[in-house]
Formats: structure tokens, sequence, C-alpha cells
């Protein structure tokens, strides 16, 4: 029974991580399209879209790729650190 609910827990987030890139997707088409149609840019697409959305898209996933034996690889270190 645990099982069940864990899975369908995991099904949840993982919905809710793939609706964070459909909207990542949809604020940054609609700020280019502003920008170039009204030149009037969505003021808080960078904010929300760098803060939230980018980090719910990248660990939302995690426990239900795992299940599905999946790899998700996140690189948060630069390649060459400076001197």
């Amino acid at each position: 029974m645990l099982d069940k609910v864990l899975s369908k827990i995991e099904d949840v987030l993982h919905l809710a991580g793939c609706l964070s890139l459909v909207a990542v997707a949809g604020l940054i088409n609609a700020d280019i399209l502003l920008r170039l149609f009204a030149n009037r840019p969505v003021q808080i697409q960078f904010e929300l879209t760098e803060l939230y959305l980018m980090p719910a898209l990248a660990t939302l996933s995690l426990s239900r790729v795992f299940r599905d034996g999946g790899h998700l690889a996140l690189e948060f270190t630069p390649n060459a650190f400076p001197v």
C-alpha cells in the first residue's frame, strides 16, 4: 500500500515538474513576443523562471526518474574555477 501511495506522489510531482517546463517555455515565448510587438517585456519572467521554475523542473522529477531506472544529471559548478 505504501508503494502505491509513494508512486502516486512521485507521479504528481513529476507532472508538476513537467508543467514547470511548459510554464518556462510559455513565459519565455510571451516575453519574446511582447518585446517584439509591444516593446513591453514580461516583468517577472526572469525572476520567476530563474528562482522558482528552473529548480522545480530540475528537482521535482528526481524520484520518478530514479524509480524508472533513469539518470538525471545536474551541473551546478563551472567547468573551470577561477584562479
